[in-house]
């Protein structure tokens, strides 16, 4: 499974790198939303873990540029007012910063559900 991170640079990737399996491959981190467009259909992840803010800018801005959403989408936020947002976007995970073990384990409890269901 690939995997981008959109993330603002307060968000401690490695940590995330730590906590998910080895059966994730990591693919290039992005810390400015108006250039991530092209970039994301030539990488094409499974998975993107993405910030709210990303250096000041809205990564629900990137997500509305794309006209099929074809991965599994996290959202990281300090807090929750955009959870509502995130998941009428379809998000798998909404993470309220500070990223733990248990939010980690979360995402991969929903991978794998959307898995099994995806195989009936």
């Amino acid at each position: 499974m690939k995997v981008a991170f959109i993330l603002d640079p307060s968000i401690n990737q490695d940590i995330l790198k730590q906590y998910l399996s080895e059966s994730y491959k990591f693919s290039t981190k992005y810390y400015d939303v108006s250039n991530n467009y092209g970039a994301l259909h030539e990488i094409r992840p499974d998975l993107i873990f993405m910030s709210t803010n990303i250096n000041g800018q809205c990564g629900f801005n990137l997500i509305n540029e794309m006209r099929i959403i074809d991965f599994n989408l996290v959202i990281i936020s300090p807090n929750e007012r955009s959870a509502i947002k995130a998941f009428k976007y379809g998000a798998l995970h909404y993470i309220v910063a500070p990223i733990t073990p248990l939010d980690i384990v979360r995402v991969q409890e929903r991978l794998s559900m959307k898995k099994s269901i995806s195989t009936y």
